[in-house]
């Protein structure tokens, strides 16, 4: 996150909160197995 705000304060940008969480969103690494069932696992 560091290195992204350096480079949008160097380009002179900034994005809003929601700019950030889609941003965010859409970089995530997706759960594999066995993560995912683990995850699933530990909400019963």
């Amino acid at each position: 996150m560091e290195q992204l705000e350096d480079n949008l304060g160097a380009a002179s940008w900034k994005l809003s909160e929601e700019q950030v969480a889609r941003l965010s969103s859409a970089s995530a690494i997706e759960e594999v197995y066995p993560y995912r069932m683990i995850r699933e696992m530990q909400r019963v």
